[in-house]
């Protein structure tokens, strides 16, 4: 509902109030003039959180369970995705849904005298039951949800009518075409002066080598030496020198000149 006020919160989002936002402000003040349906919070009645995450939301509602034996709704959350969380994988994503309630009501789910339902509608939260190589998010939500004490139950999604719903509304929509789309992940400019400045140096360098290599006594003799022998067998002393393109190798390596400039 409020997707298009909270973009104009980004870094680097220009200031724009048009109709989408006007929309979103008048819908927020009728919904918040509405009384809804909820109950008031009592810790020692059983609480119920049921989650659900799509590809580009999460939702989640807390419930209790009242004298007249059904549950009542007591909150509920919708919130979507940004752009490094809707390319998870759905048992991080399925996951994050359960930490963002968490996150948001750990003040009605911590200390609880028994302990709550988690209720999510996907299997793939088993992969959390393996030894699994955590990463240091996944080791973080593995901290946070050692708090609490809870039950995690699976739910089909037929049956997740209250999560479910939330995690699935228009308003939060991103589809995969319109995802990860003109991403550049390395930008060409910096390629170019790194490698301008590389290849500037390098040939620098190189030709600083060639000019002293001449100079050098000892390398002007294995030149020599290696000129005269080629392509004949090379002697033992001469077997771990070579010359290829003006430059001299040493057991594959440049051989450097006993020059200070280039040995410093």
């Amino acid at each position: 509902m409020a997707r298009s006020l909270n973009n104009l919160t980004k870094k680097d989002t220009p200031w724009t109030w048009g109709i989408p936002q006007q929309q979103a402000f008048q819908a927020l003040k009728e919904t918040f003039l509405q009384e809804p349906i909820l109950v008031v919070w009592e810790p020692n009645h059983p609480t119920c959180l049921e989650v659900d995450a799509s590809g580009y939301a999460t939702g989640g509602v807390l419930m209790e369970k009242l004298d007249d034996n059904l549950w009542h709704p007591m909150v509920f959350r919708s919130q979507s995705m940004i752009e490094a969380e809707r390319n998870y994988e759905i048992y991080d994503k399925e996951m994050l849904a359960i930490i963002c309630a968490l996150e948001d009501w750990h003040h009605y789910l911590e200390g609880l005298p028994q302990p709550f339902d988690i209720i999510s509608n996907h299997r793939n939260l088993e992969y959390w039951q393996m030894a699994q190589d955590l990463t240091c998010q996944q080791v973080r939500w593995s901290l946070y949800l050692s708090c609490f004490d809870f039950h995690l139950t699976h739910k089909p999604g037929t049956a997740n009518t209250q999560a479910d719903p939330l995690s699935h509304i228009s308003t939060h929509l991103k589809t995969d075409a319109d995802d990860n789309c003109s991403q550049i992940v390395l930008q060409p400019n910096h390629f170019a002066s790194i490698t301008a400045s590389s290849i500037s140096d390098s040939n620098t360098l190189e030709q600083e080598i060639r000019n002293t290599t001449n100079q050098d006594p000892k390398v002007v003799l294995t030149l020599c030496l290696l000129r005269q022998h080629r392509p004949r067998q090379l002697t033992d002393s001469l077997s771990d020198w070579d010359e290829r393109d003006s430059l001299i190798f040493y057991k594959g390596w440049i051989y450097i000149p006993k020059a200070p400039d280039l040995r410093k």
